[in-house]
């Protein structure tokens, strides 16, 4: 039969129970008979068996990787009254401070013991009294003085976001500087071999042209400069023009690191309000009071 005829949007995984078989090996010829499960530090199932622990999935499913705290607020969030959620909502989109979430948990209402009664299986699956947490700020919009209520996130790359070192789609802002090192081995291999690649761009050794009468002349090996296919310009001092390289990347990476601020802290999870990953941020709503 042909693939396609098993295609669909939709993949309904087998149940595996203690007993079951599994093919493991380079091969996957020998017969381990499952004993457990557990997961390992990606959320990934792991079955423990006879011939040692052997991954379910060979390729991590990021869906699997959302904390077990997430994965249970989501069916928390269900049990919610329509109140209780727009205030959660309201505080994801626009009210930050002195909005209807904070009002109702000062006032400990009826809505923030709803909440409160939702959320608590939720932190009681963390399995601790608290939990490593970050958040990010820049200077330029910080405020200094103590919120009720604060986000934090569980991940790094989050909090490096909201403080300006990363992208949206998590890719980082900061970027590697060129050593004194890298930079004396691109000009010998462009010397050597007839090209090198530094970062996006690849260097090519061409010919020294023969320049008008009154031009400068070149002051080291001639090349060319090219973003994949596309010519970019031309040059003939690769030392000055990596070393400017060098000095511009610095320049950016400091002028981004003097607007961040990273917090780290150990947080109680009797101050945890709500958790949620709605905007793929790992949000913990905390009380900051």
């Amino acid at each position: 039969m042909r693939s396609y005829e098993f295609e669909s949007k939709e993949l309904e995984l087998p149940t595996l129970e203690v007993g079951d078989d599994l093919l493991v090996g380079k091969f996957k010829n020998r017969k381990a008979k499952i004993t457990g499960f557990t997961k390992d530090q990606h959320n990934q199932p792991i079955a423990k068996t006879t011939k040692g622990d052997q991954k379910i999935l060979k390729p991590r499913v990021p869906k699997l990787e959302e904390s077990l705290q997430i994965g249970l607020a989501k069916k928390a969030w269900a049990s919610l009254s329509g109140t209780a959620k727009a205030a959660i909502n309201a505080w994801e989109s626009t009210n930050w401070t002195g909005g209807a979430l904070e009002e109702h948990v000062k006032e400990n209402n009826e809505i923030a013991q709803e909440i409160a009664a939702a959320i608590a299986p939720v932190i009681a699956s963390i399995g601790s009294s608290s939990i490593r947490l970050y958040r990010g700020e820049r200077k330029s919009d910080w405020d200094n003085s103590v919120k009720f209520l604060e986000s934090w996130t569980t991940d790094l790359k989050v909090a490096e976001h909201f403080a300006g070192l990363r992208t949206s789609s998590w890719k980082p802002l900061i970027k590697p500087v060129l050593s004194d090192e890298a930079i004396q081995r691109a000009i010998h291999q462009l010397d050597t071999r007839g090209y090198v690649k530094v970062g996006q761009h690849k260097y090519v050794k061409k010919p020294t042209p023969e320049w008008p009468e009154g031009w400068p002349k070149s002051k080291g090996t001639y090349y060319h400069i090219y973003s994949g296919s596309e010519f970019i310009t031309d040059g003939d001092d690769l030392e000055d023009a990596l070393k400017d390289k060098q000095q511009w990347v610095q320049e950016q990476n400091e002028k981004l690191l003097s607007k961040a601020i990273i917090r780290e802290e150990q947080i109680s999870v009797d101050r945890i309000i709500w958790i949620t990953n709605n905007l793929d941020s790992k949000e913990f709503i905390i009380r900051r009071t």
